[in-house]
């Protein structure tokens, strides 16, 4: 993953000062996060998709001093392996996508693919 982007749909909302809710309030999906000093919020409003996982987490550790590189990284990670986040890095060139025709006919729909 290039460029880490919190998907739309998971949108964090802080609920109180040390609280973040992320992936909405379905039972399954969304998960609450302490975030007692902030860091996690900080986090993920770095996590827009426009910088790399190492310019995230230098943004993180230039605001947080006190916090090991490798802490901010596995943060991150944990995120990201939560399946709340989606590669923002990876570009689909329309040259890129499968060619797809549609034919009609009385019986239904006819669909061919072509590389």
């Amino acid at each position: 993953m290039r460029r880490p982007q919190v998907k739309g749909i998971h949108k964090p909302v802080r609920l109180t000062p040390t609280l973040i809710n992320l992936g909405g309030r379905q039972m399954g999906i969304g998960a609450e996060l302490d975030d007692e000093d902030g860091t996690l919020w900080r986090l993920l409003g770095l996590m827009d998709g426009t910088r790399t996982r190492e310019e995230i987490v230098a943004a993180v550790i230039a605001e947080r001093p006190d916090m090991p590189e490798d802490e901010a990284a596995e943060a991150m990670q944990a995120i990201i392996d939560a399946g709340y986040v989606e590669d923002a890095g990876e570009v689909v060139r329309h040259s890129d996508l499968d060619c797809v025709a549609y034919t009609g006919s009385r019986v239904g729909v006819q669909v061919s693919r072509t590389l």
